[in-house]
């Protein structure tokens, strides 16, 4: 039996319809290059099936062209009968569907899952019939072989166009680099390893299922590159279930940030509280204190299993004061444990002032509003299926934050900080020059 899983243009928006009939155009192009003279179609399309088999009308012009086509391409046949069938009985359809969109499969399910080769064809109506070549499937050609065969031996007959895509490109011990246009070395990897560094740097011990561009981002700034980066960054972040299941979906037009301008680090702080928390962590854990700079963009947080003053207090000396020093402003919403008698006593005491948000309408905060919806974003997407473990996860949240590009700053915090990118496993793992002459002991 032969698999074949295509995935349309990108850039054409379908109907579900539309997909089905589309997907029934190429099954029936491919089934007639291969001279099969007779075929059974099982769909789970109730609507294409009985379209086709005359039992519904059609009045969808696009689809109408589709349904002829169809009909064109059923009279190559000698025989073919056309089934609907059960979603559930179309279980391999619908994986090498979900393979070719690049959905994240979960581990425990990848013993079900039909792996296939996935390509990209232009909608039926824009095309002419399927070459016999489109069958040729050659998924070991590595897109670094000729680059790296050409600058170590230039002397060898190759074609003009690697010669010119040569340019921007070095061998060094070995390893192939992309030169940038500012003087830097992107360490060029292969297909295998680009889906090792995206599930990295995506979501595991420094991921915070971010979005495809800032998985890019994050990618490039730290040193890699391969041809398809962003097309396959953003595929890889749309196919994250978790991200799927538990993103925010956006009901309003974006509006440009409006940034509150502090002219050295740590002189303004916000702090909110996040809860009450259902479930409770493991420990008890019901609310998480945050607070963020305002010229950093730094957070610190930490959980708690009561709120009081005195644990507000104990937040700001620890995390803040015996950290980044005394800050010029502290900005809170009018809730009683941050205008309580102590805090402001505690403030006073080393002359920082309290300022609060608009009362009934704590969202004017918005500096610590919008790292507390990243911090529960984020937590939601990695708990999973342990949501009593939430404050095992908060550090990895933190950490995922802090290491990430902030639209406000076009830089992370860790940089602004510390003034240098930090070091993330998946340099480890796909090892860059600069890691691995940090740890050689003859350098």
């Amino acid at each position: 039996m032969f698999q074949f899983s295509f995935q349309l243009d990108e850039n054409r928006v379908l109907t579900n319809n539309q997909a089905e009939y589309e997907a029934l155009i190429i099954g029936l192009e491919i089934a007639k290059d291969l001279n099969i003279r007779h075929l059974k179609v099982s769909g789970d399309s109730q609507l294409v099936i009985r379209q086709i088999t005359g039992q519904y009308k059609c009045y969808h012009p696009l689809l109408n062209l589709q349904l002829g086509k169809v009909k064109h391409l059923a009279q190559e046949f000698d025989e073919i009968h056309f089934h609907h069938i059960m979603r559930l009985q179309n279980s391999e359809a619908n994986q090498m569907a979900q393979t070719a969109s690049g959905i994240q499969i979960p581990e425990g399910v990848n013993e079900k899952v039909i792996r296939v080769q996935k390509r990209f064809l232009p909608f039926s109506t824009e095309r002419g019939e399927i070459q016999r070549d489109v069958l040729i499937i050659d998924i070991s050609e590595d897109w670094m072989v000729p680059i790296r065969n050409y600058l170590a031996n230039p002397n060898v007959k190759t074609d003009r166009t690697i010669r010119c895509r040569s340019v921007n490109y070095a061998l060094l011990g070995g390893d192939l680099y992309r030169k940038t246009s500012d003087g830097l070395l992107l360490l060029c990897v292969s297909k295998a390893q680009s889906m090792k560094i995206m599930g990295e740097i995506h979501e595991r011990t420094c991921g915070a299922h971010q979005a495809g561009d800032k998985i890019r981002w994050l990618i490039k700034r730290h040193g890699y590159y391969w041809p398809t980066i962003r097309v396959d960054c953003i595929r890889y972040a749309k196919g994250c279930q978790q991200c799927q299941k538990h993103g925010p979906i956006q009901r309003v037009p974006a509006h440009q940030l409006q940034s509150i301008i502090k002219p050295w680090p740590f002189r303004g702080w916000a702090i909110d509280m996040i809860g009450e928390i259902h479930p409770a962590s493991s420990l008890q854990h019901q609310f998480v204190i945050v607070a963020t700079d305002y010229f950093t963009k730094w957070t610190e947080a930490i959980p708690l299993k009561g709120v009081s003053q005195k644990q507000v207090i104990d937040f700001i000396e620890e995390y803040i004061l015996c950290r980044f020093g005394i800050p010029e402003t502290i900005t809170v919403d009018q809730a009683s444990i941050f205008n309580g008698r102590e805090v402001v006593q505690y403030a006073q005491k080393y002359g920082i002032q309290i300022l609060n948000s608009t009362p009934y309408y704590a969202q004017a905060n918005g500096q610590v509003e919008s790292t507390n919806k990243i911090i529960k974003n984020t937590l939601s997407k990695m708990v999973d299926d342990n949501p009593r473990e939430w404050h095992d996860l908060l550090p990895r949240v933190l950490w995922a934050y802090r290491t990430s590009q902030r639209n406000s700053t076009k830089v992370t915090p860790f940089e602004l900080v510390y003034g240098h990118a930090a070091v993330l496993p998946v340099e480890i793992n796909v090892q860059l020059m600069r890691v691995a002459q940090r740890y050689d002991p003859s350098l």
